[in-house]
């Protein structure tokens, strides 16, 4: 018996040339199965689940289009039956009515999902257990890819420890996003905020300049817990074309402070960077905004994305940081306003204030802001209304 790599439907050909049967799944009736080999296989399915979702969590985070090409879902292969039994064979009925006896190594029963292997050890074989769960997947094109990964030890050594990842499913007509992350931060309401695996703090930059005395520092992210979360503005308006603020000058007037005095309200040197600043905000949207199957990646390094964040697969989410207080408008480059176009419902504007200490912290977060906020155009494109459009707006105490 012969499984070919790839798909039969342009094959015939060959097999007539080859003098070679097509046999489907129906002709094929599983041999040498006792009740101690579904026992023995029982014994073998907790191992089994956490590689499936080893496999998913793969999958979902480099082969986005394999992960959805499952022919059956995933929680069904999670609990498909496993049979071990060293006299594992088949019977497969020919065209011309014969019946040929095979012993096999592994074989794939659809329904009821059944995995049957010539032992354990043939679960992560290429031939046998990597070559059946590759024919739960659609395309045979992709099988090999589905093949190599089942079986490579990589995957198996970082086994997930808090379930599997899902993609972020497409959004319906009448989904709101905002009412989706509403949901998931309300279920953390009154918790310290704690980073998970794939948001540990990165180091700051080494050209951070030395503490003053004094200095003005960001606040801590161990100490922070979420205290509310709404969505604002509930009407929804669309945005509009702004003109630009005209610069007026200002008349000093008897203002002003003698030279040499120093000046008054002079603000205290910054103990932090703009890099420490920029990946606070990130670990507190990846904190707030991710759950347990989401794992939220870090595009600022990358080039030309027009996003800072997202989940590498579906949604994205551009970061503006602010130290103090929530500012109206943002700038927005070409490459974000692209990206936005183009993963539509799927693009999210993060503005983050409040960073420093001494002021109050505040996440906006906005769906489709080229359409929802105003546009203003000066030496820069920015968009307009942060704090009178609609947004999901989560307060964070310490």
């Amino acid at each position: 018996m012969w499984h070919p790599p790839c798909s039969l439907s342009g094959l015939s050909h060959l097999l007539e040339i080859c003098r070679l049967s097509l046999i489907t799944a129906t002709q094929c009736v599983v041999t040498g199965v006792g009740p101690e080999d579904v026992a023995l296989g029982n014994q073998l399915e907790p191992k089994f689940r956490e590689m499936v979702a080893a496999l998913q969590d793969y999958l979902a985070q480099n082969e986005p289009e394999i992960y959805r090409d499952i022919s059956v879902d995933w929680p069904e292969l999670a609990r498909a039956q496993l049979v071990i039994s060293a006299n594992l064979g088949v019977d497969v009925s020919l065209p011309d009515g014969s019946i040929v006896s095979s012993a096999c190594d592994a074989h794939l029963l659809l329904d009821p999902l059944t995995i049957y292997l010539r032992n354990e050890d043939m679960l992560f074989a290429h031939e046998s257990g990597g070559r059946v769960i590759s024919q739960c997947f659609k395309s045979p094109q992709r099988r090999h890819i589905v093949n190599l990964a089942w079986c490579s030890p990589f995957i198996r050594e970082d086994l997930p420890t808090e379930g599997p990842m899902e993609l972020a499913k497409d959004n319906d007509d009448d989904e709101d996003p905002l009412e989706a992350i509403k949901v998931v931060v309300n279920g953390k309401i009154g918790s310290t905020i704690a980073l998970g695996r794939s948001d540990r703090k990165q180091k700051s930059d080494n050209a951070s300049p030395p503490e003053p005395t004094v200095p003005r520092k960001l606040k801590n992210i161990n100490s922070i817990k979420i205290s509310s979360v709404n969505v604002t503005n509930a009407s929804v308006t669309r945005g509009k074309l702004r003109p630009g603020h005209k610069t007026d000058l200002k008349e000093p007037g008897n203002r002003g402070t003698d030279i040499g005095s120093g000046g008054v309200n002079k603000s205290a040197p910054r103990g932090y960077t703009d890099n420490d600043r920029e990946q606070l905000a990130l670990q507190l949207l990846a904190a707030v905004v991710a759950d347990h199957k989401t794992k939220l990646k870090d595009f600022t390094r990358l080039p030309l994305v027009g996003a800072d964040v997202g989940d590498g697969l579906k949604r994205f989410f551009e970061i503006k940081a602010y130290s103090g207080d929530m500012p109206d408008s943002v700038a927005i480059e070409m490459s974000e306003i692209l990206r936005a176009r183009a993963a539509k419902k799927d693009f999210y504007l993060a503005v983050i204030a409040g960073l420093e200490e001494g002021y109050p912290t505040v996440i906006k977060l906005f769906a489709t802001p080229l359409d929802t906020l105003d546009w203003m155009q000066g030496t820069s494109i920015k968009l307009a209304g942060l704090k009178s459009k609609r947004a999901v707006e989560i307060h964070l105490d310490l």
